[in-house]
């Protein structure tokens, strides 16, 4: 096993070596490291030889890359180190990362940047992946099985497939918009981090390890922790109710909603807390039954209930968040709804309809109408509900607007009842001709509907002897008795059937009668399709027909006056016809026009907008004339004009939509086309595209513009603004003084009209203002002695302190001060840091810790100012020290001097005690005799612990203290301290050795 496992660490080296080789002598130019930040960190960090490239050494031995919070907006050159295995890029500016070539990988914490996307599926060994408050929208982390730490929280996520990472323990998701979170894989969690998502359900039954669990700010309405019983801390929401008097928490309603593991369920603690207040109520446990009953305090809101439960001797914490009311939840995740409803379905003219709006968001949600209309028969409930009959046909838009205590959102839909295109047919013949006995009789009804349409005699009826229907409605034939006959016809297409009842008379023919031809024109005839139409003489039969001209083409005519066949060409033919019988003949001319068949070659109609002229033509072909037909409703302003073609023309006034049938017609048949037509308002543009960053502190103001829009506009803002600006949605300025520092803010702009919603992402960055560190240098300790002291730094806001280096006993607080007891002395190089959000500074100071002494000394002192000299001969004496100096660059220009901080001191005298009452620069002028050992003088100020906590230690020594070689009798020392107001001190001398 050992052989195998060098073997395989020989490999992993080789790989890596030829990697390294592939990069061989990398100049660290511009080209290769475009950010000149990154490019100065890998030239000081890597190049260790100083020669401008990196080596095949240099790039090897690369495992850590630290460049975060360094004002990088681009890593470029990172796939040069393939080497890498931890790579921390978090607080830059970066709006892309690509460690494609970076699979050694097994740390990447690259969060608070501008990422909208981040691929990690060639880092397959990473086990820790910490993306926050980024903008990425989507996170595929299918082949990082090996992860262990998962935190995505903070991105503008939708959905997260966490099935294959089974080895995860820690996931934070928080603050994402998932819908849906299956965690049934990942048996090791033991923290699960999923809050102010939008999800309605989560199954943790399969999640046994899990210590942690917080999914408030959701929509889950139960969860069964029957297997949880490693559980410890819980954050969920559950209804809580209020009267006039007292929130009232259902205690067992509860325990039934978290179905938490064990038989016995007490509640060991309970308090509750208010916005920006907290306040803990005692409950007696064995009074409680099912509800609590608390008292709301002066018209506060609350924030949260806090309960310890013990259950079965096991104890979990839990934050119940109030999820009924939401008066209730100000200042806290409230979702504002998001319309989830892609679309709806059509409906029926006549028949019932119903369809259900939806939306995820914070209860109670409220539907409205906001603009457009439905069809008459159809109402919209303030639940989302859309049902009735619809009784217009036709495509009616409207906007819905969806409301909680949040916030809005609106969405356009359309329903459609549309018409059929075929329509119904209707018998447009009134009355017959008559017929004669032995003459030939031809008639052709007629009737409007979409053809083709097809006749029929109604069951039962019948025409005179010797006469035959057609299916195309053409009565031909030789009648042969006289009578009047009754009878009806049907005649129908796919969309219904009509019926009418006709009768013909059937006369005697007169005798010894010329022909006279009563056939005005022959019906027309459609191209290509069977014709048959009998020219019509009165007289005395039989008759005979001629023309002198032949028929168009696919026609023919017999004797009898019968023309018959399928013409192909359409045209209009004049023919002279000759009808004779044994009286007489007589000529006429006729004109037998073939048609094409008409046809609507358009098949949509372009948008029309609000206010601006429309014109659009609806294109047809088919012999003319035509006649046009317009059923339903066009927007308003907008009219149908016939012509050889359709025009619409008009200019419409207001946001609407028609569906309107259009029918075409001729002399040989019709066809109607169902069109839709939609009237759009210009949608606002907004500007600006980006929100300019503010700083923490400085006057911020930036104006939102809409554009181009149709008024009237209504300008919104979503999103919460940093603590200190506000929004005008009259004048569209977000101003004001930040008092918050965030990265990538996320903040939308909203503005609709009549014609829908218009919006703008934006983020928005407060910076902090960069520390600066200004205590010039650290007065010297003493071992064995108390020592404190306050560092100083410029810089908003909230800056936190640490340092390295220093000497045992003594720490750093996060506010920056150093305290403690010096257990060792020395001299140390103390590195310190200040940081906040904006950068960390840093700065190295030396510490001078004096070695502990027993030595004692009789010397009288004298301290004083200028304007006076005050004798202590007891360390209690107490004096009143006065500023004779405010000239605080003094103090801070004096550096400590090499001799002294790296010598050894003694206190040999006590100053006594002095109150400062107003901060400056003081003289102490200090008589020495004889027995005091020579060297460098240095005054020892230490705060005293009364009247005031102030601990600070400030040591300063004497730069012209002098080397003594002969103690003479007796020496003065004067020395220059700068003192805070307000202090108590009390001073010592002390000697260096």
């Amino acid at each position: 096993m050992k052989k195998y496992i060098c073997r395989l660490m020989v490999l992993a080296v080789m790989v890596l070596a030829m990697y390294a080789e592939a990069f061989a002598d990398v100049e660290i130019n511009a080209a290769n490291f475009p950010d000149e930040n990154f490019r100065k960190y890998v030239s000081s960090t890597f190049d260790t030889n100083s020669n401008g490239s990196l080596s095949n050494a240099e790039i090897s031995s690369t495992t850590a890359i630290q460049v975060g919070n360094k004002s990088i907006s681009n890593l470029k050159g990172i796939e040069y180190f393939t080497a890498l295995t931890e790579l921390q890029c978090y607080a830059n500016q970066l709006t892309e990362l690509d460690v494609s070539k970076n699979t050694a990988l097994t740390s990447l914490r690259c969060y608070n940047n501008q990422l909208t996307a981040l691929d990690v599926s060639k880092n397959t060994a990473l086990t820790e992946l910490i993306c926050m408050s980024n903008q990425i929208t989507e996170l595929d982390v299918s082949n990082n099985t090996a992860l262990i730490n998962l935190t995505c929280q903070h991105n503008p996520l939708k959905k997260l497939d966490v099935s294959k990472n089974t080895a995860l323990i820690d996931l934070y998701c928080n603050g994402n918009q998932l819908q849906e979170l299956n965690v049934s894989n990942n048996t090791a969690l033991t923290y699960l981090y999923c809050a102010g998502n939008y999800l309605t359900k989560l199954d943790v039954s399969y999640n046994v390890a899990l210590l942690y669990l917080i999914c408030d700010d959701n929509q889950i309405t139960g969860l069964d922790l029957a297997n949880n019983t490693a559980l410890i801390e819980m954050a969920c929401d559950f209804p809580v109710s209020s009267d006039d008097v007292n929130y009232i928490f259902n205690f067992d309603e509860f325990v039934k909603t978290y179905k938490f593991f064990g038989k016995e369920i007490h509640l060991a603690s309970f308090s509750y807390t208010y916005f920006n207040d907290s306040e803990d109520i005692t409950v007696d446990v064995e009074s409680v039954n099912d509800i609590v009953n608390f008292p709301i305090s002066d018209g506060k809101k609350l924030a949260y209930i806090r309960l310890e439960l013990s259950v079965d001797n096991h104890n979990i914490g839990i934050s119940v968040y109030p999820a009924s009311d939401p008066s209730l939840w100000t200042g806290r995740g409230v979702r504002s709804p998001i319309i989830t409803t892609a679309d709806l379905p059509n409906g029926t003219q006549g028949s019932s309809y119903s369809a259900n709006l939806s939306a995820i968001g914070s209860t109670p949600i409220t539907w409205t109408l906001l603009s457009g209309s439905l069809s008459t028969g159809l109402t919209l409930s303030s639940s989302g509900s859309i049902s009735g009959t619809p009784t217009q046909a036709g495509a009616f838009s409207f906007t819905v607007q969806a409301s909680n205590s949040a916030g809005s959102a609106q969405k356009l839909f359309t329903i459609l009842v549309p018409f059929s295109e075929v329509r119904q047919p209707k018998i447009t013949t009134d009355f017959l001709n008559t017929g004669y006995t032995a003459s030939p009789y031809g008639f052709k009804l007629t009737a409007s509907g979409t053809t083709p349409l097809t006749w029929s005699l109604a069951q039962g009826s019948s025409l005179p002897d010797g006469l035959t229907l057609t299916e195309s409605g053409y009565i031909y034939g030789t009648p042969s008795t006289a009578d009047t006959t009754d009878f009806t016809v049907f005649v129908s297409n796919s969309a219904g059937t009509a019926s009418k009842d006709f009768s013909i008379t059937v006369l005697e023919y007169p005798a010894r009668t010329r022909p006279a031809v009563m056939t005005e024109n022959p019906y027309p005839a459609a191209q290509g399709e069977a014709y048959i139409c009998q020219l019509v003489a009165l007289g005395t039969p039989p008759f005979t027909w001629t023309a002198k001209k032949k028929l168009p083409k696919g026609l023919s005519m017999t004797p009898s006056g019968l023309i018959t066949g399928t013409p192909t060409k359409a045209k209009a033919t004049k023919l002279a016809f000759t009808v004779s019988n044994d009286f007489g003949k007589e000529t006429r001319t006729l004109t037998l026009n073939v048609c094409a068949l008409p046809k609507i070659t358009t098949n949509t109609l372009k948008d029309a907008t609000v206010a601006k002229k429309y014109k659009e033509t609806i294109k047809s072909s088919g012999s003319k004339p035509f006649t046009w037909e317009i059923e339903g409703s066009l927007p308003q302003g907008i009219s149908l004009f016939e012509a050889d073609n359709a025009k619409l023309l008009g200019t419409p006034p207001v946001n609407d939509s028609g569906m309107v049938r259009v029918t075409l017609s001729n002399p040989v048949g019709e066809v109607s086309k169902v069109f839709t037509l939609k009237v759009n308002a210009i949608l606002p543009k907004i500007s600006p595209k980006s929100l300019k960053k503010g700083t923490y502190g400085k006057n911020y103001s930036v104006n939102i513009k809409t554009s181009k829009g149709t008024v009237p506009i209504t300008l919104l803002l979503s999103g919460d603004l940093p603590e200190g600006l506000s929004f005008d949605s009259s004048t569209g300025k977000i101003t004001g003084t930040p008092s918050e520092v965030c990265t990538d803010r996320k903040i939308t702009a909203i503005a609709y009209n009549i014609g829908g919603v218009a919006s703008v992402d934006y983020s928005l960055t407060i910076k902090a203002i960069a520390p600066k560190i200004t205590t010039k240098k650290l007065p010297d300790a003493a071992q064995g002695n108390t020592y404190s002291f306050d560092l100083e730094a410029a810089g908003t806001p909230s800056i936190t302190w640490s340092a390295a280096g220093l000497p045992s006993g003594l720490s750093i607080s996060t506010n920056g001060r150093i305290s403690g007891t010096p257990t060792q002395s020395g001299k140390f190089t103390v590195k310190v840091s200040a940081a906040n959000s904006a950068k960390t500074a840093k700065k190295n100071y030396k510490l001078v810790v004096n070695a502990g002494t027993t030595q004692t000394s009789t010397a009288s002192q004298k301290a004083g100012n200028s304007h006076q000299t005050a004798e202590h001969v007891s360390a209690e004496a107490e004096y009143l020290a006065r500023n004779v100096s405010s000239n605080a660059a003094v103090m801070n220009n004096v550096e400590m001097n090499s001799d002294v901080s790296a010598g050894r001191y003694s206190i040999v005298a006590d100053l006594g005690t002095i109150s400062v009452d107003e901060a400056g620069m003081y003289d102490f002028t200090v008589t020495l005799s004889d027995d005091v050992p020579s060297g460098k003088e240095l005054l020892y100020l230490a705060g005293s612990n009364e009247p005031s906590d102030d601990d600070t230690i400030a040591e300063f020594f004497d730069e012209t203290g002098k080397e003594v070689s002969a103690v003479p009798e007796t020496r003065k020392v004067t020395v220059s301290v700068w003192l805070k107001e307000n202090r108590i001190y009390t001073p010592s001398l002390a000697i260096r050795h």
